[in-house]
């Protein structure tokens, strides 16, 4: 079986979740998307591709 590499936006996604299971990001706060993805050491690309994954996921329930 083949390994496949994740996109990136989904690691984003798997973090940011982590982040607000932690507490460290309030669900349904504001967000700056280019603080975090500096801190993250990404670009803004990726974060807004992970924002929309979470998002979408809010509104399915």
């Amino acid at each position: 079986m083949r390994i496949v590499q994740q996109a990136l936006y989904l690691e984003v996604a798997d973090r940011l979740r982590g982040m607000i299971d932690a507490h460290a990001l309030v669900p349904g706060a504001w967000i700056d998307e280019s603080t975090l993805a500096t801190q993250l050491g990404i670009s803004r690309t990726p974060m807004r591709e992970a924002l929309k994954v979470l998002a979408a996921e809010a509104w399915s329930g």
